[in-house]
């Protein structure tokens, strides 16, 4: 069956503007034998990849089929009461919190803040609060969060014995980004998680591969105990293994991104939209039109509706970045269905 969305522009999906990468393509044909055999030779080496790419001791890397599933195994783990929530914020964290029965609060991001995380969450996180979700840069806000603020909530959650889980599956569509990442404190607050995922900043979302870093071994065990042997499928280690060995490919797509950042937001306020700042590879935008995705479906385009996430609205929307000419027919297709 022809995939519903070949037949549109999609803007929908916050994925690399790249798109898959020619030598990803290419190893993912030529390895297409080993699917017979289980990955074992195959998942060994990428986490020796990851560990040398994240400078991570590899008994401190756990590997997983997307982010997501990383997201529910590890509240399946740890079973938490009481979660404390970013509002808004990706859904896959409380989803994975309501199927185990957790009750959840929220940090409201405020609008008039640009939807920007400060320190009154800090307040927030007391010693009734079992687990945190932190994602950084934001979705669908595309705002990234002070590196000093982060290490105030480590300290915070560790001081309170509260498992912090940040998810930084946009952080490599960040300028400089290792000036932001958690990534170097991670062995001082053994309490904390951080996750990545190639799906997004590879282009990878059908192939499916995350992964986690955390310098708490029994984490870490529970971790890969509650598992299936084999969560990561041998193209998947195939695809990963050559995604870092990309060179310019993320360079290249960053500078892409900022470039189209400031065309597209020029163009969208021009239009008459409020425009919030992103520092990832999307926008999100306001519109007093809220039938605008409507109109530009009938258009061949496909825009993200944010009123399912929660603190935003039927008059919120984000869209990914593309390349100029992509990006010249969503705004033009904008301009003539407003």
């Amino acid at each position: 069956m022809e995939n519903f969305k070949q037949n549109f522009m999609d803007f929908s999906n916050n994925i690399n503007p790249l798109g898959l990468s020619e030598n990803i393509k290419r190893d993912i044909s030529e390895n297409v034998g080993l699917c017979e055999h289980y990955p074992i030779k195959e998942h060994e080496k990428v986490i020796n990849i990851i560990s040398e790419f994240e400078n991570v001791p590899k008994d401190n890397i756990i590997t997983g089929n997307g982010s997501s599933e990383l997201i529910f195994r590890i509240v399946n783990c740890l079973k938490p009461k009481k979660a404390l929530l970013v509002s808004p914020s990706a859904s896959d964290y409380e989803k994975a919190l309501d199927a185990n029965g957790c009750a959840i609060s929220y940090h409201r991001l405020l609008e008039k803040n640009q939807f920007t995380l400060d320190e009154t969450i800090i307040f927030q996180l007391t010693p009734n609060i079992d687990i945190c979700f932190i994602c950084n840069p934001n979705n669908p806000t595309g705002q990234r969060a002070p590196k000093q603020l982060l290490l105030r909530i480590a300290k915070q959650c560790k001081e309170n014995n509260i498992f912090l889980v940040v998810d930084e599956g946009f952080m490599d569509f960040v300028e400089q980004n290792e000036l932001y990442t958690i990534k170097d404190i991670l062995s001082d607050y053994p309490n904390v998680l951080l996750i990545k995922a190639l799906s997004k900043t590879y282009a990878m979302c059908g192939i499916r591969f995350g992964y986690g870093l955390c310098y708490s071994n029994d984490i870490i065990f529970k971790l890969k105990k509650s598992s299936p042997r084999f969560t990561v499928s041998t193209l998947a280690c195939v695809a990963v293994n050559s995604a870092f060995k990309e060179k310019d490919y993320m360079k290249n797509a960053r500078l892409l991104i900022r470039q189209e950042y400031e065309f597209l937001r020029e163009g969208l306020e021009n239009l008459g939209f409020v425009v919030f700042p992103s520092k990832a590879n999307f926008i999100l935008f306001k519109s007093n039109q809220i039938n605008i995705a409507d109109k530009l479906k009938e258009k061949g385009f496909l825009i993200r509706r944010c009123e399912d996430f929660r603190g935003l609205g039927n008059t919120y929307f984000r869209i990914a970045i593309k390349d100029r000419e992509s990006n010249k027919k969503l705004l033009e297709a904008i301009s003539q269905v407003i």
